[in-house]
């Protein structure tokens, strides 16, 4: 519920695309073995606010107080770590989500433009951070 109504207040960031060209990874931690339907979710979130998504880790049911299993679990993480630091430092772009990332964006631009009178504080930092742009070049 906490992280729900928290994403409930992320509206603007999606309808601004305040991270578009920024990096995410998600990092979740599960109670139990059912967790695939929240990782989805996620990445599809921090995507739909325009980030690249470099990747996730999952970590359930006590992996970190297992001897047997928390060595990897650890090692999994510095390796998502390693690869959201190297694709912001190049830059990276991730081809098979550009399209995606692309139309999202261009909705966006829509729904704002549509709704300039409803939301003006999204229109004006659309007038002044996206005015001009063309997605390809973000």
């Amino acid at each position: 519920a906490q992280l729900k109504a928290l994403l409930d207040r992320c509206f603007s960031m999606i309808h601004c695309q305040t991270l578009h060209g920024k990096y995410g990874a998600c990092v979740l931690a599960s109670g139990g073995p059912l967790y695939q339907n929240v990782e989805d979710y996620l990445l599809n979130i921090i995507g739909t606010m325009g980030c690249w998504k470099t990747g996730s880790i999952v970590v359930a049911g006590g992996q970190l107080d297992d001897p047997d299993t928390a060595p990897g679990a650890l090692q999994e993480a510095r390796v998502l770590g390693s690869r959201l630091a190297k694709a912001i430092a190049v830059r990276e772009r991730f081809p098979e989500q550009e399209e995606e990332r692309d139309q999202c964006f261009e909705m966006m631009r829509w729904l704002v433009e549509s709704q300039k009178d409803q939301w003006p504080c999204e229109y004006q930092y659309w007038q002044t951070h996206w005015r001009d742009t063309k997605v390809k070049n973000c």
